[in-house]
């Protein structure tokens, strides 16, 4: 596991890198998934596979969104294939961001109008804060949570 050395681990990926940060999601702390493909039958943007490859794909995507204890948001557009596909996922597992962006090409749109890294920073600095004891973990939680009582 490259992730094992690492406290917190946050994974950003766009289209079929977001699937990817869905599917590795259990070894993540944080995730960012703009616009994942997660059915690749019914997906507009599709590699050349058979339909039994893209269930095991699907499969395999949902099973290590469900293992992950991650904080995880989906970042899609208003297009209907997006949203689809984000509807797809587990939804006690995500949180669903929907932007008024009517294009696969989300990240590309954020970037342009400057939202992007504003995201990405949000959630590196979150990692960070929590990974310095600065922040809970879990919402509602406390740093001192992980220490026995007689510490």
């Amino acid at each position: 596991n490259a992730c094992a050395g690492y406290e917190r681990v946050l994974y950003i990926g766009d289209s079929m890198g977001a699937s990817a940060s869905l599917m590795f999601a259990e070894h993540a702390t944080r995730v960012l998934s703009f616009c994942p493909q997660v059915d690749l039958y019914l997906s507009s943007i599709r590699p050349s596979r058979s339909n039994v490859w893209f269930q095991r794909f699907k499969r395999c995507l949902t099973s290590g969104l469900e293992k992950s204890s991650a904080a995880v948001d989906v970042h899609t557009g208003s297009w209907d294939h997006d949203r689809y596909q984000a509807s797809l996922l587990p939804p006690a597992v995500i949180k669903h961001i929907v932007h008024p962006v009517d294009s696969h090409r989300l990240a590309l749109a954020l970037d342009g109008e400057e939202k992007l890294l504003p995201i990405i920073k949000k959630a590196y600095d979150a990692e960070l804060a929590i990974a310095r004891g600065e922040a809970p973990a879990k919402p509602g939680s406390s740093p001192l949570d992980s220490f026995a009582p007689w510490q």
